[in-house]
């Protein structure tokens, strides 16, 4: 029997409450390898970071979220 490699997707690699006072800064998300990926990194924002939106595997970064 061979290999078959597991596909991760995620909507997002946070999920945090919309309340004042949560807040995130200098956040990134970086897919390694394999299928899948993440569509963003905190509720929606930055992103996204997949198999096949960078080759060199570039973090993406989110400087401030809200």
């Amino acid at each position: 029997m061979g290999y078959i490699p597991a596909e991760l997707h995620v909507t997002e690699a946070f999920q945090v409450p919309k309340t004042a006072g949560v807040q995130f800064h200098d956040v990134f998300g970086l897919w390694i390898g394999g299928s899948g990926g993440l569509d963003s990194i905190i509720n929606g924002t930055g992103g996204p970071a997949t198999d096949t939106t960078d080759a060199n595997n570039a973090p993406v970064d989110v400087v401030g979220c809200p």
